[in-house]
């Protein structure tokens, strides 16, 4: 994961030092659909029933189940992720489920282990580097040309439901590779309020209601959001702390 990181971070330092707004097409202009870049954008209550009984293939089925698990279960610390018992308990068959993990896998979500799939293991310093890479992407993000609207500033901080914020469809490649973060992060979102309270993010969601098309706005907006992760790195073990404390055994 270490180097994954070290590689996302010299495209972000790259992009916000050589921007390139006329380059920034949507997913599907550049042939990626809801599958081809970035999905890890969810994770499963200890109820499966409600989240599969939508009319969608069971590669979907699977795929939005496990990441319901993983947002509202907290940080499971390497705890293994078996096909078969997972297959029967959303009712559809292995293969599915196998492919699911292994998307989840390919967005960091969970990892790949002899033999199967696991939880990802957090510890201070790694959690601390994703708040670090989420800040820089956000960062990013907001110095590409605003579109009409701040659309595009509502993507930068997670807020409200992890689970429906991580459906929407990505605008473009950096907004897609923060969801990828966002997602990684979401299993902290309660822990992160509980150690620091939410009032930073409160006052970027004021911000993003009154932010203009003027270029002071998005200027107070990028430190606010700077300030925000920064924060939350300082303070990675103390979220890490609250959030296993806060995990089922």
């Amino acid at each position: 994961m270490r180097n994954d990181l070290g590689s996302m971070g010299r495209i972000v330092a790259y992009r916000i030092n050589h921007p390139q707004p006329s380059a920034v097409q949507s997913l599907k202009q550049r042939g990626f659909d809801r599958r081809g870049l970035i999905q890890g954008r969810t994770v499963v209550p200890p109820k499966l029933e409600a989240d599969v009984g939508r009319d969608r293939d069971p590669f979907d089925r699977a795929l939005t189940a496990l990441r319901a698990r993983l947002v509202r279960s907290g940080p499971l610390q390497g705890a293994p992720l078996l096909v078969t018992p997972l297959a029967a308990e959303l009712g559809v068959s292995p293969t599915p489920v196998r492919e699911a993990l292994a998307w989840l896998a390919g967005e960091g979500v969970i990892a790949r282990r002899a033999g199967g799939y696991a939880a990802q293991v957090h510890d201070r310093r790694s959690l601390a580097r994703l708040y670090e890479l989420a800040g820089l992407l956000a960062d990013a993000v907001l110095a590409e040309a605003p579109p009409e609207g701040a659309v595009r500033a509502h993507l930068v901080v997670a807020r409200g439901d992890p689970l429906a914020e991580l459906s929407a469809e990505p605008a473009s490649i950096l907004d897609a590779l923060l969801a990828r973060i966002q997602a990684q992060l979401a299993p902290f979102r309660a822990a992160e309020d509980a150690v620091l309270d939410s009032l930073d993010r409160d006052g970027i969601a004021r911000t993003v209601a009154e932010i203009s098309r003027s270029d002071q706005g998005w200027r107070v907006l990028r430190v606010q959001v700077r300030r925000y992760y920064r924060r939350r790195a300082r303070h990675a073990g103390d979220i890490l702390g609250s959030a296993l404390s806060a995990t089922p055994v």
